[in-house]
């Protein structure tokens, strides 16, 4: 079964079709209906970048083909396999990035792969071609007089090649051979024209990275565009706006309980009331993220194979970690008492890390004593409750303010970006169904062309699963166009590979990843921007301490009789006419 074969190649046209089904879930999942719309409204202004571009590309495109034009041709010869004439099994273009240096033009088993090969008592030698007429000579020798792939033959391949070259993907092997190249009809010299790599440098700033940050800003911009009309919130349904927008109000009160000391009745009252001072005091607060931060580098030096030192002092400060902060919840769970303890969320989270630690540690410490203990933990389970120790770094963001502006901006982009991987997840379903479809009969070449080698059993369409990790890998830049030349050099209708990897790198890469960007930004923007507003973090933090005489529970209700006034008259504006307004200036601010 070949794509090739035009009859198989109608059927599976219209199979592939079958794909596009799910873009039906688009109606009922209104999430995914709002982030289509919005990347809807980007087309416009990025068609407009796309003219530009390809304005651009073309200039350099026009120049590519007067520069090199049926210039890209070399000699590959044969090898002599037992009398037989079979192509030397070379190294790829895939293959040939992973060497440390640039193999040279002749060398044995390098990326153009000159082979000598003794057939009729003729020597095929590649480096012996002299001159013009170079492919009859090749030709006479028994060698092919090959082209690669990625050339500027005409304005078309030019175009297509600049896009490789734009991706950033083995744009070095193009400007080699650019490098090498000597003439029309001509065998390539290794450095002959050492000033063309001006032109990829060049067309590298221009064609890439100015491109690619044009495509960003547009859809930065658009979406900004979008926020401006609707509230910032175009990008999230309306359960989901309403979410976002309590979760704002919460992070800018951020409303904290206020602390009481155990009763005089409780037991061991003086005790308790002094560890509930040492366990709120400031310094206390700040020895802890020293200890934290202490145990998180500690973590960090383990390696593989250590000695037995080495393991003997990770076990050692493991169990003085575990131990010392085991000692801090003890301490809280005294001085606070539980119901004010367990009220908070972070000392839920501490006392969860610190069960974990404590469990680990137990173990590590039977299975020292005791040569045949068996845990009772799969050992992936173990490593994962070592890991939960690491989560006690969290807790910075508690205490440091920019830390906690990522991690706000994090929770409120949460929604967004939801959507946007759900649109993800859909394009990568197409194009996976399409790449299965398509390519999902295609093996790993025996003699890939010399720009290609991609297929492999890592890297096929000929599964689902295959095809999504290979497209995952794709559309990070990774050696696609070597999977597309392979493909490609199949011949008939393969040649639609050029099609289909192109719109998915250019729609995968420019345009949905660039979303990720817009909709982290847009987040980031919302959390800065608190600075800028009318009630800023000062009259918040003065609103907070005030409101927390009134509310010790951060329970966020008051009473409207007993409180209200006394609440209003103790806030300044913009929050409260203030303790100098009248009665009625109380009233008319109400």
């Amino acid at each position: 079964v070949s794509l090739s074969d035009s009859p198989v190649t109608f059927f599976r046209a219209f199979r592939a079709l079958r794909a596009l089904r799910v873009l039906r879930l688009v109606r009922f999942l209104e999430g995914l209906r709002i982030i289509v719309r919005a990347l809807v409204l980007t087309i416009g202004p990025c068609f407009n970048v796309m003219l530009f571009t390809l304005l651009i590309w073309l200039i350099f495109a026009i120049l590519g083909v007067q520069l090199w034009a049926g210039q890209f041709y070399s000699c590959i010869c044969p090898i002599d396999d037992g009398g037989s004439n079979s192509t030397c099994p070379s190294p790829t273009f895939n293959e040939a990035l992973k060497l440390e240096r640039r193999p040279t033009l002749f060398q044995s088993n390098a990326l153009n792969h000159h082979m000598l090969v003794h057939q009729d008592s003729i020597m095929c030698d590649a480096s012996t071609i002299t001159g013009g007429n170079a492919s009859a000579q090749c030709e006479a020798m028994g060698g092919t007089w090959s082209n690669f792939g990625s050339n500027f033959d005409n304005t078309a391949l030019g175009m297509l090649t600049l896009f490789e070259v734009a991706s950033l993907e083995g744009w070095q092997a193009i400007m080699y051979k650019a490098m090498d190249a000597t003439g029309v009809d001509m065998q390539p010299r290794e450095n002959a024209n050492m000033a063309a790599c001006l032109f990829f440098i060049v067309f590298i700033f221009i064609g890439a990275f100015f491109i690619l940050s044009v495509f960003v800003t547009v859809i930065i911009e658009t979406f900004t565009s979008i926020k401006s009309k609707e509230d910032g919130t175009a990008l999230l349904t309306q359960e989901q706006r309403e979410w976002m927008e309590g979760q704002r109000m919460v992070y800018q009160l951020n409303l904290e309980r206020v602390l009481f000391p155990p009763s005089s009745k409780s037991c061991m009252p003086d005790f308790r009331k002094a560890v509930f001072r040492l366990v709120i005091s400031p310094v206390f607060e700040f020895l802890v993220m020293a200890l934290i931060l202490l145990n998180t580098l500690v973590l960090g030096l383990e390696f593989y194979q250590a000695n037995q030192t080495w393991q003997d002092f990770y076990f050692i400060t493991g169990a003085f970690f575990t131990w010392i902060f085991v000692i801090e919840a003890v301490l809280k769970l005294i001085g606070l008492g539980v119901r004010q303890y367990f009220k908070d969320r972070w000392n839920i989270f501490d006392f969860t890390v610190v069960l974990l630690s404590f469990i680990t540690f137990t173990l590590d410490l039977m299975a020292l004593v005791q040569d045949d203990f068996v845990s009772p933990f799969d050992a992936t389970v173990l490593r994962i409750f070592r890991v939960a120790r690491l989560m006690r770094v969290l807790r910075l963001t508690k205490r440091f303010k920019n830390l906690r502006l990522l991690s706000e901006t994090l929770i409120l982009a949460l929604p967004a970006l939801l959507n946007v991987g759900s649109l993800l997840m859909l394009f990568f379903y197409l194009y996976a169904v399409m790449g299965v479809d398509f390519f999902g009969t295609v093996k790993p070449l025996e003699n890939p062309p010399e720009n290609g080698g991609g297929i492999s059993e890592y890297a096929n369409f000929s599964t689902f699963y295959w095809a999504l990790l290979t497209l995952f890998r794709c559309i990070t830049g990774e050696a696609y166009n070597s999977i597309m030349w392979d493909l490609v050099s199949l011949g008939g209708a393969y040649q639609l590979a050029i099609l289909y990897f192109v719109t998915f790198v250019l729609l995968g890469s420019f345009i949905i990843l660039n979303l990720f960007i817009a909709v982290v930004i847009e987040a980031f923007s919302t959390v800065v921007s608190r600075d800028d507003f009318r009630v800023n973090e000062a009259h918040l933090e003065a609103f907070r301490r005030v409101w927390s005489r009134y509310d010790p529970y951060a329970s966020q209700k008051i009473s409207i009789q007993r409180d209200l006034r006394p609440l209003l008259s103790e806030l300044e504006p913009p929050l409260g006419p203030g303790s100098s307004a009248s009665a009625g200036e109380g009233l008319l601010f109400v």
